[in-house]
């Protein structure tokens, strides 16, 4: 039985039984292994990959496209030859098979940071970090990075789905940074706090952790600097004012007057969602105010579901789309004005 190994965090690279696999006739056939790969929790029927591949093109050659990919796909991975094999592959339908001898970065990083997620607590134990560890080891780049094809629905896809390991990697990075102060390995966690600074450079809890790190190793000018660098790119990006809590850890840091153990409930409490910017603040009139607005309530809907998400923590990307004149600029100036 050969082992197919699919690493898509960073660069594509595709291997069966450690030789790089080649003969793809194009981009979009390595697009639907990745697609497959990725989203192989159900079939998926023929019209869908299709349209997610050929949005453009008439039904019919789209389908000859398909067609045409699948058996180019199963040439280049041998797929006919397996047992079982990669893919199940129907009149209808198709879909990746689990049960086959694969190995997905993605697959193996959502794992990594869900089981020592789901163990651990406010105290990091070592088999959570090395957990951690190895789930950032495999984090090479941004998901499918440097890719790109001539399909929309399959951009939208993949940036939603990058976004989404994203995440899963900046939980990592906290986790470890707490780990490492908790144990004193004051240097790695300095390493991780400035990477997650550099990711989410509005999280006052990375740049509150990195004050944290820098005046426990004795650089305690360097801890005030970061505060000021934090405060200067919260006024000028978002109009706003560091919260409480940063702005005490640095009164701490200015007059000595600070425990040195990490304080992991203000670290990594989200709970409150900080000061509003600015402008979201107040009443402001709006292009749209003066135009007639009708017929776009579902949609409305829709958007003020997805803030109320957003305002509860649970942000996320939303795409409007449609054809040129359809409306997608005014129904987001009259969301915007609501």
């Amino acid at each position: 039985m050969a082992k197919l190994s699919i690493s898509l965090l960073g660069p594509f690279i595709a291997e069966l039984d450690g030789e790089p696999l080649s003969g793809f006739r194009s981009a979009k056939v390595r697009a639907l292994l990745a697609y497959l790969a990725v989203e192989s929790g159900r079939p998926w029927s023929r019209t869908t990959l299709a349209d997610l591949f050929w949005p453009d093109l008439l039904e019919n050659k789209a389908q000859s496209n398909l067609r045409n990919a699948i058996s180019n796909l199963r040439d280049v991975i041998g797929d006919r030859r397996e047992n079982p094999p990669f893919l199940f592959v129907s009149q209808d339908t198709l879909q990746y098979n689990q049960k086959s001898d694969t190995w997905l970065d993605v697959s193996a990083v959502m794992d990594l940071v869900a089981t020592a997620s789901e163990a651990g607590g406010r105290v990091c134990n070592q088999d959570d970090i090395d957990l951690m560890e190895h789930a950032l080891a495999l984090y090479r780049g941004d998901f499918m990075e440097g890719f790109s094809i001539a399909s929309a629905p399959f951009e939208e896809w993949a940036l939603v789905k990058s976004e989404q390991i994203r995440q899963k990697m900046l939980q990592a990075v906290r986790y470890l940074v707490m780990g490492y102060e908790q144990s004193g390995e004051l240097d790695k966690a300095l390493h991780l706090a400035r990477r997650w600074v550099e990711l989410e450079p509005w999280e006052e809890a990375a740049h509150r952790s990195l004050m944290r790190i820098l005046f426990g190793k004795d650089q305690r000018n360097a801890a005030l600097v970061q505060y000021e660098a934090c405060r200067q790119l919260l006024i000028n990006d978002l109009g706003v004012e560091p919260e409480p809590a940063t702005t005490q850890l640095y009164e701490q840091i200015r007059t000595g007057q600070i425990d040195p153990r990490i304080n992991e409930k203000k670290l990594f409490d989200t709970s409150h969602p900080g000061q509003m910017p600015s402008f979201l603040q107040g009443k402001h009139k709006l292009q749209s105010e003066l135009t007639l607005f009708v017929d776009r309530q579902e949609e409305i809907k829709r958007l003020k579901s997805e803030l109320d998400k957003a305002v509860s923590g649970k942000g996320g990307i939303l795409f409007v789309t449609g054809d040129p004149g359809s409306g997608k600029t005014a129904l987001l100036a009259e969301f915007a004005r609501r």
